[in-house]
C-alpha cells in the first residue's frame, strides 16, 4: 500500500519527540538491565577464579543495547527546518514518524528484551 497524507509538522513534530523520549526510557532501562548482566557474569568468573576453579579464560558475551536517538533528531530538526505549516508523509514515513514503527525496531525490541525484564 502506498499512500501519501498531508499533516501539520508541528503536531508531526512533538509525535516525533513523545516517540524519541520512548525510545530513550526503553534504552536506558535496557542498558541498566545490561549493566547488571555483565556485572553477574563478571562476579561469578570472579567468584570461580577465587574458589580455584576457572580453568578456561572467561568470555562474556552480551550484546550492548543501542540507540537509535539520532534517527529521531534527524527528522525532528529536519522537520523544525521546513518552513511550511504542512507537508506531505508517505506510507513509509507515516510508519516511522508517527507509529514508531522504524526498520530496526523489532531488532531493538528483541535485542533488549532480555535486559529490560530484569529489575535491579
Amino acid at each position: 500500500m502506498s499512500m501519501h497524507i498531508n499533516t501539520v509538522v508541528t503536531e508531526l513534530i512533538e509525535t516525533l519527540k513523545k516517540n524519541r523520549d520512548q525510545h530513550v526510557s526503553d534504552f536506558q532501562e535496557a542498558m541498566r538491565g545490561w549493566r547488571g548482566h555483565v556485572a553477574d557474569k563478571l562476579d561469578a568468573v570472579v567468584q570461580k577464579a577465587r574458589d580455584g576453579k576457572l580453568l578456561t579464560y572467561p568470555y562474556v558475551n552480551l550484546h550492548e543495547p543501542k540507540s537509535y536517538q539520532k534517527d529521531y533528531d534527524c527528522a525532528i530538526a529536519m522537520l523544525s527546518m521546513h518552513t511550511a505549516t504542512h507537508i506531505e508523509l508517505s506510507t513509509t514515513d507515516f510508519q516511522h514518524f508517527v507509529q514508531d514503527d522504524w526498520d530496526w525496531k523489532e531488532t531493538f525490541t528483541t535485542s533488549n528484551s532480555a535486559y529490560t525484564s530484569r529489575r535491579r
